[in-house]
């Protein structure tokens, strides 16, 4: 920096920082926190419980990652690629508050498989019962 700047102005500098660029393990940790982030929001908000796959991690990384500019693209791939596809997939009624979601990639588009869990039982059974098929006359149908 004393090659290029004037004394007077590297004497203004309380603390030099030096950024290493971004692995491509970096950016895969940054997808999971990122992901996570969105996980935690349906969660809360809609009660959609949502996961990515580690193709759809894997492909964002490898197609919006770029190591110079660190993890801002990233970060609006995940806003304007997966956000955006999910908003469109709830306005649609694909996705409805309470499933459970799974976030995928298939030929490069961002696809979500949805399992809507719909009580069958009008009685309440433990999971033993139904494991052994101990309710079998308690229907109620």
């Amino acid at each position: 920096m004393k090659k290029f700047f004037k004394p007077e102005f590297i004497n203004r500098i309380d603390e030099i920082m030096v950024f290493h660029p971004l692995t491509e393990k970096d950016m895969k940790q940054i997808i999971t926190l990122l992901s996570k982030n969105l996980c935690d929001r349906c969660r809360t908000q809609m009660e959609i419980e949502l996961t990515f796959t580690n193709s759809l991690k894997e492909y964002l990384v490898n197609k919006y990652s770029d190591l110079k500019m660190g993890a801002r693209p990233l970060k609006r791939a995940v806003q304007n690629v997966v956000e955006d596809e999910l908003a469109t997939a709830i306005l649609e009624g694909r996705v409805k508050r309470g499933d459970t979601v799974q976030a995928g990639v298939k030929n490069e588009k961002i696809t979500f498989l949805a399992c809507s869990f719909v009580p069958i039982f009008k009685k309440n059974f433990n999971a033993a019962q139904i494991i052994f098929g101990a309710f079998n006359k308690n229907l109620g149908f």
